[in-house]
């Protein structure tokens, strides 16, 4: 048997056993959460696809969702069964993605999830839909987007877990400007060592001589920030020493202060001075966003759709006569 996260997790954690999948690919379906008989049904339509997993269209229980399959029992299954195992122990979230359902089919693991309309619209695809308008998403809509982050990551750390995997393109964006977090591929419990090495993740994460702590997930949310505002990231991480690249974190593209303030204290390379989601949560930009969004009626426009004024439209004209590559967002509206 194998349970959710290692021995030292401390209280607090629901720990999710379940058990690990025979060589043979056998199982029943109870083992893996269907204890109430119903089985999913998917479509041949790929949603998304990723080195390790594949996401389908399907229903369950009447409702459609999104099914994700493993690819193989390497990496992909190793993913999967930890999502599963971390999706059991935090139950649900406003803003972490809902894990309906997990099983086992020909020989793959799968999760059953909410889907999230417009499907495959992420945090990544909204900044690339203001940046082909010639803007940067509005510092407010960065606010709510962030707060509901800090809920959902509160959430896993009151269960001692951290996500450790923060960026764009986990992060989910409805319709109605709600964030959902996914992919707990690699999520596992606060103080355990791990060493893992992407210029996005956390020093610590890279260096694997420390326990981790809440922080991790806090560097993530600093990283995000950048993604969004400075289209850019990288850490040095040869040879086991980790270091900011030159001139990172990087400011040439402007930012408004309490933004730009809120980046820096997450993106401390000590873990020490770093900011706890605490005081992310009560700094300026976001307790006056946050004041602003209660006292107002309805979302501002620039929310729905970038401003398309004079400026705006001679950005497109460059692009589409230039060579540089079409957003995603652009991309996906015209092959819908």
């Amino acid at each position: 048997m194998g349970c959710l996260l290692s021995s030292n997790t401390g209280p607090g954690v629901q720990e999710a056993v379940l058990p690990t999948a025979p060589a043979d690919g056998t199982s029943s379906a109870s083992d893996w959460g269907q204890r109430d008989g119903v089985k999913p049904t998917w479509t041949q339509k790929v949603l998304c696809s990723g080195a390790d997993k594949d996401i389908f269209a399907g229903t369950y229980q009447g409702k459609s969702v999104a099914i994700c399959v493993s690819k193989s029992h390497g990496g992909g299954w190793r993913r999967i069964q930890n999502e599963i195992k971390v999706f059991k122990a935090l139950g649900t979230h406003p803003n972490i993605i809902t894990m309906h359902s997990s099983g086992l089919h020909e020989g793959s693991l799968y999760m059953v999830l909410e889907v999230v309309d417009p499907i495959g619209f992420d945090l990544d695809r909204l900044k690339n839909t203001y940046s082909f308008a010639g803007q940067t998403v509005p510092s407010s809509l960065m606010a709510r987007i962030v707060l509901q982050l800090v809920s959902a990551l509160g959430h896993m750390h009151n269960k001692n877990i951290i996500h450790m995997d923060l960026k764009t393109e986990n992060v989910l964006v409805d319709g109605r400007h709600n964030a959902k977090l996914i992919d707990m591929g690699i999520a596992g419990a606060v103080g355990r060592r791990e060493c893992l090495r992407a210029g996005y993740l956390a020093p610590e994460l890279c260096e694997g001589i420390r326990p981790l702590s809440a922080k991790v997930d806090s560097w993530g949310l600093g990283v995000i920030l950048h993604q969004v505002y400075q289209n850019q990231w990288k850490l040095l991480t040869n040879a086991g020493q980790v270091e900011m690249l030159p001139g990172r974190p990087a400011t040439q593209r402007p930012m408004e202060r309490p933004v730009r303030d809120a980046m820096f204290r997450l993106l401390e390379i000590s873990p020490s001075r770093r900011w706890h989601l605490r005081e992310l949560q009560d700094c300026e930009w976001l307790w006056e966003s946050a004041v602003l969004e209660s006292a107002a009626l309805e979302a501002p426009e620039d929310w729905h759709k970038p401003a398309a004024g004079r400026d705006a439209a001679r950005c497109v004209l460059r692009r589409c006569v230039s060579k540089l590559p079409m957003p995603d967002a652009l991309a996906v509206h015209i092959t819908a």
